[in-house]
Order: C-alpha cells, then structure tokens, then sequence
C-alpha cells in the first residue's frame, strides 16, 4: 500500500509540474515579456469602467506605487504594492 501511495505521489507531482510548465509556456506565447506590454493591455474606457463598477462581482485593482495610493484612491478598490 505504502509503494502504491508513492508512485501516485510522484505521478501527482509530475503532472503539477507539467502542467505549471504548460502555463508558463502558454503565458510567455501570449505576452511577450521582453518588449512593450502595455500594447497587450485591454484598455477599459470610463464608461465602461463605470458600468463595471456598479456590478456586483466586479474587481478594481490599483496597481500604482504606495506613494500615488497615499495620494488618493477609489473606496472598495485593492491595492498591489
């Protein structure tokens, strides 16, 4: 039981792994890291922006510097600093 218990251990293992180097490769495919991303960012215009923000299960994400968040933000929003 024990030896059974290993290999779906491992085999567990190597699927995540593969897996996790599927994504990686996939990712890098979609967004080339190495020039100007922000070509590749959807652009979301103030209407839609607002539209978004009355839905429920919508998600802001503020991404800007500590310093820029100290300066001011919108209420309900996230903060990756």
């Amino acid at each position: 039981m024990r030896i059974a218990n290993f290999v779906t251990i491992i085999g567990l293992a190597w699927a995540m792994s593969a897996y996790a180097a599927w994504v990686r490769h996939e990712r890098e495919k979609r967004f080339d890291l190495r020039g100007d991303t922000t070509k590749q960012l959807p652009l979301v215009r103030l209407q839609e922006a607002k539209t978004l923000w009355h839905r429920p299960h919508t998600i802001f994400v503020d991404v800007r510097s500590a310093a820029e968040f100290r300066q001011g933000h919108i209420a309900g929003r996230f903060v990756v600093a």
